[in-house]
Formats: C-alpha cells, sequence, structure tokens
C-alpha cells in the first residue's frame, strides 16, 4: 500500500514536470519576418514597387494549460491553436551596385481557434477574428553580376500591432488576474511585435524573363509587455516571371519549448517597375 502511494505521488511529479507552456501569442508574428523583394541591378540603379497579396498561417504548438478553480479537480488540460489569415502588402524597393533597400507596409485579416478538454474552452472551442497593420524596412550589402545577385549581409527591422476580437480575449486573460494563469505566455492587445534579422538571399537569373530567389536567416523576435522574446530561424525562397514573383517564407522559432510550432506564408506578387523603359527581369 506505502508503495503503491509512492507510485501514484511520483508519477503525479512526472506528470508536473512535463508541463508544457501556452499561449495566446500575437497574430502578426509573419508580418515582419519575410524578406522583401528589391529589383535585380543590372548596370545601373533600379528602383520598383511590387503589391503582393496570399495566405499565412501560425500553428501553436501542442501543449497543457492549468485550471486549479475546479473544486473537484485541479490539473492539466490538452490546448491546440492556429491563427490563419490573408494579408496583403506594398513594398518600395531600390538596387544601386553595392547596396540594396526596401519599405514596406502590410496588413492581415484572419481568425483565430482554440480547442481543448478544459470546460472553460470546450465545448465547441474558440473562434475569433482578428487583423493587424505593421510597417518594415531592410538594407543589405550586395555583390553583384550578369545573372546574379548576393545580399551578403541583409538587416531587417519591422513593427506590428494586432487588432480585433482575439485582441480583446487577450485583454481578458492579462487583466483577470488568477485566471490568467491558464496561459503561461499572454500580452494584451495593445502589444508591439519587433523583429530585427540578419540574412543572405541570392537572386539568379534563369533565361530572359524568370528568376529564382533563395536566401535564410537568424532572427530575433521581440513583443513587448510579455515573453515571447526568441531567437528565429527564416527560410525563403521565391519564383519569378516578368513582373510576377511567387514568394514563399517559413520561419521556426529557436525557443525552448518553442511556442510556435509551424509558421509560414505563401503569396503572388506582382512588380511595378519606377523608371522609365526599366526591365524587371
Amino acid at each position: 500500500m506505502k508503495t503503491n502511494l509512492l507510485l501514484v505521488l511520483a508519477l503525479i511529479f512526472v506528470l508536473s514536470s512535463c508541463y508544457t507552456p501556452s499561449s495566446l501569442p500575437s497574430g502578426v508574428y509573419l508580418q515582419n519576418s519575410n524578406l522583401m523583394e528589391k529589383p535585380l541591378y543590372k548596370g545601373e540603379n533600379e528602383s520598383m514597387l511590387q503589391i503582393s497579396a496570399g495566405y499565412s498561417k501560425l500553428g501553436i504548438a501542442d501543449s497543457e494549460i492549468e485550471d486549479d478553480n475546479n473544486f473537484f479537480y485541479s490539473g492539466y488540460y490538452d490546448y491546440k491553436s492556429t491563427i490563419d489569415y490573408g494579408f496583403a502588402e506594398i513594398v518600395y524597393g531600390r538596387s544601386q551596385k553595392r547596396f540594396s533597400y526596401a519599405l514596406g507596409l502590410t496588413g492581415m485579416y484572419g481568425s483565430f481557434r482554440a480547442e481543448s478538454s478544459s470546460p472553460v474552452v470546450s465545448p465547441r472551442g474558440w473562434k475569433y477574428a482578428t487583423y493587424g497593420l505593421g510597417a518594415k524596412a531592410n538594407i543589405s550589402y550586395d555583390i553583384n553580376s550578369e545573372k546574379v545577385s548576393l545580399r551578403v549581409a541583409q538587416l531587417q527591422v519591422g513593427v506590428s500591432r494586432d487588432f480585433g476580437e482575439y485582441g480583446e480575449l487577450r485583454d481578458e486573460w492579462y487583466n483577470v488576474g488568477e485566471r490568467s494563469e491558464m496561459f503561461s505566455v499572454t500580452h494584451p492587445r495593445d502589444a508591439l511585435v519587433y523583429n530585427a534579422s540578419l540574412s543572405i538571399i541570392a537572386n539568379f537569373k534563369v533565361g530572359k524573363y524568370s528568376r529564382i530567389r533563395l536566401g535564410g536567416g537568424i532572427g530575433y523576435m521581440y513583443v513587448t509587455e510579455i515573453y515571447e522574446n526568441s531567437i528565429t530561424h527564416q527560410f525563403d525562397c521565391g519564383l519569378g516571371y516578368k513582373a510576377f514573383d511567387l514568394i514563399g517564407t517559413f520561419v521556426i522559432q529557436g525557443s525552448d519549448p518553442a511556442i510556435i510550432d509551424e509558421a509560414y506564408k505563401i503569396g503572388l506578387g506582382y512588380r511595378i517597375p519606377l523608371k522609365k523603359n526599366q526591365t524587371l527581369n
């Protein structure tokens, strides 16, 4: 009997030690992360506007939430959530012989969904609208040839803020005191998301009208008023044909344990030259 009791206590201790942090993260994580398009340098200064739109998904890692407000049972419940949204961006890019820079504005609209065995979230789960706005800029040192543009040191910074029903939900859990302990990571809706990244990216000219872009980098995400700050690893790829670009960005969170399980953006962009007789090949 005594041995069985010790085993039960040990099991409870192990289960408590395996607690995984849960989160109500910002919905605009990815808006600052993707590397902005700039024109290929072809012997003289080039500038362009790019208008793009697409789909993005932010998957929060499966975790557990603690509910100690139930008189009959206190423990952990499984919890999973996602943020899906559409986005639109406009970016001004300029390329010169040894460096290039870009400035961009972005917006998103989507929904936050959550499921859990906790009676607080069950039985129908949560679904809340979310939208956000942001601005970003980058500058890079470039090595250019006739068919390859290599951005060997690219620094990008951005700031974003999200709004909507999901922001109100975060406000509620941030301000209700003891109940907010169910989520180990949350913040008020007026928090800002800052991102700075250092990356390398290569643009290859393929044929007369086609382009390939490959790149990656490391960044640091900082969210005001909370502990979501973490190192991020991002990978960027794109295919271009004439004025069109198909672009993709994938972000991996470097914190342990990671709050974000999957994060990616896929979009289609259209380039507008800003110089007479400028080509976009």
